[in-house]
């Protein structure tokens, strides 16, 4: 089989674009209730990691979009679905806990950084 071609390596777009954004709905939402259930029960906890989830996926994705327009000049449906992954994991470990005031600041910074690093670092 061999190493991939120096020409397939530059560009590695997704066969089937709607199936990636289906399998990113899909992701979302099981995420949803991964977040939710983790307190183990009904209660305030459980509705705040469900908000700040959706909340946090939401702003990462906006501002991954809005980072590819202002880099390359229009928006890419595969930077929208990177900027929702990057949400929800960045969201994981405190989606309970994390106030609502600090989500916007938190995925805008965890998100910014992210898209320079993949963009500029790693095509070195």
């Amino acid at each position: 089989v061999g190493p991939r071609v120096k020409g397939d390596r530059e560009r590695f777009p997704p066969n089937n674009v709607l199936l990636m954004l289906s399998g990113a709905g899909l992701l979302w939402l099981g995420w949803c209730g991964f977040n939710g259930g983790a307190p183990y029960a009904a209660n305030i906890v459980a509705s705040l990691a469900i908000l700040n989830t959706n909340v946090c996926a939401a702003t990462s994705l906006l501002v991954w979009t809005s980072l590819d327009v202002a880099f390359f000049g229009r928006p890419s449906v595969i930077g929208a679905v990177q900027g929702m992954m990057t949400g929800l994991a960045c969201i994981t470990p405190g989606a309970g806990t994390v106030p609502a005031c600090h989500l916007l600041f938190l995925h805008k910074l965890v998100s910014t950084r992210l898209v320079l690093y993949i963009h500029f670092l790693c095509d070195h």
